[in-house]
């Protein structure tokens, strides 16, 4: 079905707006129809088209691209329908309750015996539940809690580099590392603590990301399918509770038990399929990274002085200012140093793309297109989608090339907290060099919306331009050019 645009001339550009009034939609006027031929056919959210002004009176269609397809299904039908190959059971009807012969009169002392009864969470639930909880106590372990020493740092290192190993040789430390633990000393981190320091490190080890790879690639169609993304859903709860169990018994505990220490958990809005959302995001970007993604080495003019893999310096980073009032997440702090630790990055005329090393979900290449305007990022460099809407990713960007700089404007908007993170990357090369530097600013919206999604890119970024910020962090990256696939094709 074809939804018809109204055309609008907005600064120089033909643009099109569809579906202004609310009333065209699939819930609306995509009817699935009887047929099975309608009830089997492909449908897409967007279709954009590429043409080519062949003349005044004619358009040829050059390409196009379009969301991921979907079908159209009737859950009323299939509740109704009845296969004729499988017999009726034979059940008695209830009998119909009789009318009573007098009406009884309202009595106030008259007491009603009534059976209150609570449904129960099911199985699955009650496992995604447990699974939310150690994931947020994970969350909350601040490198604070944790005794920093050498044999730590190693294991970061060793797992980062094991990725990066054929490029780039091996390091000792992290400098960055002593740094951020900057704060009180802890003597001995408690039992649970320690729990949680070893699921982190295990949720970044490469035979870990590989297995979390593998399962979204088997499963990635299930996108185009509701009734089997729901039983992918399922299978993934159970798979990952078991996996996590096998992990756990080695520490002498199991996730049930484990769960009876952890802090409580406050769901602000309550879900009866908790973090369905989360894995639909992740496979609809598996989908896409598979299917229809064009790789930046396929790009016309591809920029050479940028264009490559790069892996972080000795020396790498130099941390300038930070601010350490607040002690940081392991996990973010792990988290980012995975992701930033090797670079591939490719560069057109119009935009910049980037992908780390160490993808933790498949996905699609993160572009940055460089023409000075707002835009919504959609996933970030290691494969996480920003539309998952926890720990502050959901952001937009401004972007743009100047006096051979690229400098890349995020901001990233915190629904918790109603804070805006400004994160500036200015980044210029000089033969095999590529340097990269960071700020990082804290700035308060004083008066936040309800919520911030339904507001456009450029209405976000202009309600926080004048507010006053706080430095958070100020920072220099240096990265050494390695072999690239870009480069070799």
């Amino acid at each position: 079905m074809w939804l018809q645009g109204v055309a609008e001339i907005m600064d120089g550009h033909l643009c099109f707006h569809f579906n202004e009034k609310r009333i065209e939609g699939w819930h609306y006027d995509w009817l699935g129809g009887s047929s099975t031929k309608k009830r089997s056919e492909q449908h897409h959210f967007i279709v954009v088209y590429l043409f080519d002004s062949h003349s005044s009176q004619e358009l040829i269609v050059v390409g196009s691209v379009a969301s991921p397809p979907f079908t159209l299904s009737s859950y009323r039908r299939q509740a109704k329908a009845v296969k004729k190959d499988k017999p009726m059971p034979l059940i008695k009807p209830a009998r119909k309750p009789q009318a009573p012969t007098k009406a009884v009169p309202f009595d106030i002392n008259l007491t009603l015996s009534v059976d209150y009864s609570v449904q129960v969470q099911s199985s699955t639930q009650e496992t995604a539940l447990r699974l939310l909880r150690l994931y947020e106590f994970c969350h909350s372990i601040t490198l604070g809690m944790v005794k920093w020493s050498p044999s730590m740092e190693n294991i970061i290192m060793q797992h980062l580099q094991d990725r990066h190993a054929p490029y780039h040789t091996r390091r000792r430390n992290l400098p960055v590392l002593g740094i951020l633990c900057q704060g009180p000393e802890v003597h001995e981190a408690s039992w649970i603590v320690s729990i949680g320091i070893h699921i982190i490190c295990w949720w970044f080890q490469q035979p870990t990301i590989d297995w979390v790879q593998s399962f979204c690639h088997n499963h990635r169609h299930a996108v185009l399918d509701n009734v089997a993304l729901h039983e992918v859903y399922n299978k993934c709860v159970d798979t990952l509770a078991i996996t996590i169990d096998s992990l756990l018994d080695k520490l002498n505990t199991n996730l049930e038990s484990l769960c009876e220490y952890l802090p409580p958990l406050h769901l602000t809005q309550p879900s009866q399929a908790i973090c369905y959302s989360t894995l639909v995001t992740v496979m609809r970007e598996c989908f896409m990274s598979r299917d229809n993604a064009t790789r930046p080495e396929d790009q016309p003019k591809l920029d050479t002085s940028f264009s490559a893999y790069w892996v972080w310096h000795e020396a790498t980073p130099k941390i300038i200012e930070w601010e350490t009032n607040d002690s940081p997440s392991f996990l973010q702090v792990y988290r980012c140093l995975a992701m930033m630790y090797g670079l591939h990055i490719g560069l057109n005329d119009n935009a910049l793309h980037v992908q780390s090393e160490l993808m933790l979900f498949p996905a699609v290449w993160t572009s940055f297109v460089l023409d000075h305007k707002p835009n919504v990022l959609q996933a970030l460099p290691n494969g996480e989608s920003t539309f998952l809407n926890r720990d502050n990713m959901h952001g937009d960007y401004i972007a743009w090339c100047q006096d051979k700089e690229i400098h890349i404007c995020l901001y990233s908007w915190s629904i918790p907290t109603r804070e805006c993170y400004y994160i500036k990357f200015v980044m210029s090369t000089d033969s095999n060099t590529l340097t990269i530097g960071v700020t990082a600013d804290a700035i308060v919206d004083t008066q936040p919306p309800v919520d911030y999604l339904p507001i456009s890119s450029q209405k976000r970024i202009q309600r926080v331009q004048e507010s006053p910020s706080r430095r958070l962090l100020q920072m220099n990256m240096i990265y050494t050019r390695c072999s690239s696939e870009i480069e070799n094709n």
